[in-house]
């Protein structure tokens, strides 16, 4: 067995004694998983199993919906003693009791002693704790944790199980920087409620903890991983504007500026050309992980579609319908994305990124793949990109007795595109992750002329806030007759206001290309 390679970093200068807390440093191991408790038979709608680094000391258990994991675990170590303690106890949080669970299970979380703190929870087959708990689990010293507001995951509740305990399970990423060279390990929180956890995320600290990581995988490699991983696209049976090709878009477009625009506004150009279409790769390699970019093109972007409810005498609000907010959110060229992250030493899927108009949220693998591939539904007009067909709602606004909401509406039963098929996807860049990656092998990239198209791949178009406003006075008030049309002038300078809408109705702008988004070299922001 090959003795594990550790790196550690030691954290500035050692205080006295007598002072404050001294510096530490933290060791990851990479090591295989251990399994625990799953809820097999229990009822609920979704899946779960825990699984523990199989040595060395946990510092929170691992939860996902179902499957074996794809990454590495930590073992974690300290060089100094004092960067990690044993709990004091721990406080039971939830157990499995009345579900029909073929095991039973429960939830704890640790006690830690002063100047300490517990990042995750830790999962028990069986309602008992065992006594060697408290000498596998380790506090961490609090001067090395650091508070992050970020999305949590969610990873699992017991919906429909029938337990005589309500639980939730949210994960999140270990390290303050969830793309370093470091194995993409998460925690998990455990709540006796199914409302999303209240206060921040605690992550070990920048700096703090390191390994050896496998490296930067050869160009071959990322090719494959590339076709391995190319996604299924499944769009809304209504969808009328598709992807294209490159090659296919610029036979319909013309110069403007360091940009583009169609020939012809109205060309029947705008449906796209899915018999064509390619999806095209920007491989960001890093040290630990490599993050395949896949970028869709499309001819058009349609129009956004606006959800009204009205509120009635009951004190509750009546659905009105959907409404197309035509020409708001329309806009020539249309690049969107996903992002699969691969392990560099195993080759498998650690997770997925879905992008959604101004952000998106990463996914563990097990909660986004269909036979080891990603399949996603793409919405209707505006190609924002989901794991599950259903009707996503933003930008919500309450004016009056007026409830507003942007609809996402990604549904299964139309066209799909397999991107692995026909000539497949296509390698256009490499970027690295990590500045302070070494050894990067030759790759050897074509370059395309038309990555050096830098504006924006579709026309500018002023339509102005007056023009815009008259347009959506008119719109929302057809829709609820009087209720709608008193004070809609008002109304209307909510809702574009607070939904963020004047620029949209204001203006069509086409995208910047894929090489000048900020996501280009860098790791893809969540909401």
């Amino acid at each position: 067995m090959t003795r594990p390679r550790l790196i550690a970093l030691a954290v500035a200068t050692l205080l006295a004694p007598c002072s404050a807390l001294a510096a530490g440093e933290i060791v990851c191991s990479p090591t295989a998983w251990a399994s625990l408790w799953t809820d097999r038979g229990s009822g609920a709608s979704r899946d779960v199993s825990f699984f523990r680094p199989s040595t060395g000391f946990t510092l929170g258990d691992h939860a996902q919906g179902g499957g074996a994991p794809t990454g590495e675990a930590c073992a974690f170590s300290a060089s100094v003693p004092n960067a990690l303690a044993p709990p004091t106890g721990f406080t039971l949080i939830y157990k499995d009791v009345g579900t029909g669970a073929k095991q039973d299970g429960s939830l704890w979380r640790a006690n830690c002693p002063n100047g300490y703190t517990g990042l995750g929870d830790v999962n028990v087959i069986g309602h008992a704790l065992p006594p060697l708990m408290a000498q596998i689990y380790r506090c961490v010293r609090a001067d090395l944790v650091k508070a992050v507001s970020r999305g949590y995951m969610d990873v699992w509740n017991d919906k429909k199980s029938g337990g005589k305990q309500d639980v939730s399970v949210w994960g999140w990423k270990a390290f303050a920087n969830p793309h370093a060279s470091v194995p993409a390990q998460t925690f998990f929180l455990a709540q006796g409620n199914y409302a999303a956890p209240a206060a921040p995320q605690k992550v070990l600290a920048d700096g703090v903890l390191r390994y050896n990581p496998p490296g930067v995988p050869a160009q071959a490699k990322v090719e494959e991983w590339m076709r391995t991983y190319a996604p299924v696209v499944s769009f809304h049976p209504k969808e009328t504007y598709f992807p294209t090709s490159v090659e296919s878009y610029l036979a319909v477009t013309s110069p403007v500026g360091n940009g583009l625009a169609l020939k012809n506004p109205t060309d029947p150009a705008k449906p796209g050309n899915l018999g064509a279409a390619r999806v095209y790769v920007n491989a960001k390699v890093g040290a630990s992980r490599t993050e395949l970019q896949y970028w869709f093109l499309y001819a058009y972007n349609g129009a956004g579609t606006a959800y009204f409810k009205n509120l009635n005498w009951k004190g509750t609000y009546d659905s009105m319908g959907d409404h197309s907010m035509a020409p708001c959110g329309q806009h020539e060229g249309d690049w969107e994305h996903i992002t699969v992250a691969v392990d560099n030493r195993t080759g498998n899927m650690i997770e997925t990124y879905l992008s959604q108009h101004d952000g998106g949220a990463w996914y563990p693998a097990v909660q986004s793949t269909s036979a080891g591939r990603v399949r996603f539904y793409s919405s209707l007009n505006g190609h924002a990109a989901y794991f599950q067909p259903a009707r996503y709602y933003s930008h919500e606004v309450k004016a009056g007795v007026i409830e507003f909401r942007l609809l996402n509406d990604a549904q299964a039963g139309g066209k799909v595109l397999d991107t692995r098929a026909g000539a497949g996807p296509y390698l256009m860049a490499v970027n690295f992750l990590e500045a302070d990656v070494k050894a990067k092998p030759p790759y050897t990239i074509a370059p395309q002329a038309w990555m050096g198209i830098k504006g924006r791949w579709g026309r500018i178009f002023e339509r102005g806030a007056a023009a815009a406003q008259t347009d959506m006075e008119r719109k929302f008030g057809s829709i609820g007759g009087a209720i709608l049309t008193f004070g809609t002038l008002k109304l209307v300078n909510l809702v574009m206001d607070e939904a963020g809408l004047k620029s949209e109705c204001s203006q069509e702008t086409g995208p910047q290309p894929p090489w000048e988004k900020g996501s280009w070299a860098t790791a893809d922001r969540e909401k």
